[in-house]
């Protein structure tokens, strides 16, 4: 990726060394962190950014109050999980063993695939 590549320096200004710690390629004006690099909660969350997703759809990490129907992803104690939140309920839930396959698991329940 360049600097002449489109939508590279929006991503600069809003921190885009934050996202460095993982790969990423320009497929389609998507942004996807490569299969071969850990995909972070902040890494995340910058794609997630890029791609428009609205904050209200899901919340990474145990910042406050989580949002209604919304997908989460979290750390339980020495687990990462991901599960749908609706009316204080918890659904849906999946452990993962790192924060990687975690992360994955939310980009593609949001993604719908």
């Amino acid at each position: 990726m360049s600097l002449s590549t489109p939508g590279f320096l929006p991503l600069l200004a809003r921190g885009w060394h934050e996202v460095a710690a993982w790969s990423v390629a320009m497929r389609q004006n998507r942004i996807v962190a490569e299969p071969s690099e850990p995909l972070t909660y902040e890494g995340l969350a910058a794609l997630l950014e890029h791609e428009g997703v609205p904050a209200d759809r899901y919340c990474i990490g145990h910042r406050g109050r989580q949002p209604d129907q919304a997908f989460v992803a979290d750390r339980w104690s020495n687990r990462w999980v991901v599960y749908y939140t609706e009316r204080g309920g918890k659904f849906d839930i999946r452990k993962h063993e790192t924060e990687d396959a975690a992360c994955r698991d939310l980009l593609a329940r949001l993604r719908g695939t």
